[in-house]
């Protein structure tokens, strides 16, 4: 009975360290062969990579891909 208890409780403590790591994942974008800066962000009840790191003053794409179909997504540009 312990056993099972303790083995249950370690795969739920890999689950949720996993689940941390990939949520606060950071990438960095990869730069074209035009000059520009280009990253993907998965959306999948989450954004990951959570975090990009762009360099300053040069110009960027943010590609989205969307893998879940359950929730509603919204996406909100600058106001003119």
């Amino acid at each position: 009975m312990w056993f099972i208890l303790a083995l249950v409780l370690a795969a739920l403590a890999v689950g949720v360290a996993s689940l941390a790591r990939t949520r606060t994942s950071t990438k960095r974008a990869r730069r074209l062969d035009d000059g520009t800066q280009e990253a993907r962000v998965v959306v999948d009840r989450g954004y990951v990579p959570s975090r990009i790191d762009l360099e300053a003053g040069v110009p960027a794409t943010l590609r989205f891909e969307r893998r879940s179909t359950s929730a509603v997504c919204v996406a909100r540009g600058p106001r003119r």
